[in-house]
């Protein structure tokens, strides 16, 4: 946790925003390409690689992890928009869960949660009309799989 608020301090100081990201929340250092993730959210992941483990909570959590951390790819990728790398993480979330050890059947219940519990609460800079099946944001218009 020390490691943590030390790199969150220094983002905060590059990014000249005093208020802390804290242990839920990730940042991406685009000078290095590197994405900066929260203990807490590094703990959830490594759930994901052990199992899942029952109750709302650790759904709630691994999906908000799985999706931060595809967000901060995103944002590696060169996309800087914040509403974009979220519709677009949130899309990824079954990929990347699979590629965090799930299964499909688990990763799709992960981006379904996030798009019905988190997406809706999100503060506007993070969400957009345009993400939603056949919006310009959806990632698969050919289907109408959604997210």
């Amino acid at each position: 946790m020390g490691d943590w608020r030390r790199i969150d301090g220094e983002r905060a100081e590059i990014d000249d925003d005093p208020t802390s990201g804290g242990l839920r929340s990730a940042f991406t250092s685009y000078a290095r390409k590197r994405i900066n993730l929260g203990t807490v959210v590094c703990a959830d992941l490594a759930h994901s690689l052990q199992g899942v483990y029952s109750g709302y909570e650790s759904w709630s959590d691994l999906s908000w992890a799985v999706k931060l951390l595809g967000h901060e790819a995103m944002h590696v990728h060169g996309i800087g928009d914040e509403a974009t790398a979220e519709c677009y993480a949130m899309q990824l979330i079954p990929r990347t869960a699979r590629l965090l050890g799930l299964s499909d059947e688990e990763g799709r219940y992960l981006a379904d949660f996030f798009w019905d519990e988190w997406y809706p609460v999100l503060d506007s800079g993070y969400r957009s009309t345009e993400c939603r099946n056949d919006g310009e944001l959806d990632r698969n218009p050919e289907t109408d799989l959604w997210p």
